[in-house]
């Protein structure tokens, strides 16, 4: 007897654990489902008056929404831990966050280079090694170029360091 209820134990567990992952992965994908893109998760959060650095209230948020939904309720009828829950939440919102990010920065780049490339396609007749910003910007802003680049801290500093450029070629 005792070496059957042992294995009717052991096998039980193994099957609780099996159900606790499987609870695991569908809360994930429930949060992955609901929230594919950093933007959306943003809106859902301003939709709510929350901020990013209060995830937990977020999460709150979220498991009231969706709490008819099969998932979530598996996952809380697993008792999947409150600290499991916030854990995947956070861990998504920081993978989407990084994602935006590097898709930000990389947009930011190829604005910095197209607006670098107005300004040469504009050196011969409107901008020389003695051009001023002040003078040049109001003759640049009609190029969808120009505000591409989103600061105008930014344009300036590449307008200064492509002059500066010219300045060399001109000393040389």
């Amino acid at each position: 007897r005792k070496q059957a209820f042992e294995e009717y134990t052991r096998f039980r567990s193994q099957e609780q654990l099996v159900e606790r992952q499987q609870a695991f992965q569908l809360y994930k994908q429930l949060v992955t489902e609901t929230f594919p893109s950093f933007p959306d998760f943003d809106r859902f959060l301003r939709r709510n008056s929350l901020s990013s650095r209060d995830l937990f209230r977020a999460m709150e948020y979220f498991e009231k929404k969706y709490k008819d939904d099969d998932r979530l309720v598996r996952a809380l009828d697993f008792e999947l831990q409150e600290e499991k829950r916030i854990k995947i939440f956070k861990s998504h919102f920081v993978d989407l966050e990084k994602l935006h990010n590097a898709e930000r920065a990389t947009a930011q780049k190829k604005a910095d280079g197209e607006f670098v490339l107005m300004l040469r396609e504009k050196t011969p007749h409107l901008i020389d090694y003695k051009s001023s910003w002040t003078y040049t910007k109001e003759k640049l802003r009609s190029d969808p170029r120009y505000d591409a680049v989103d600061s105008s801290d930014r344009r300036e500093r590449l307008f200064r360091a492509y002059i500066n450029e010219l300045q060399s070629l001109q000393r040389d």
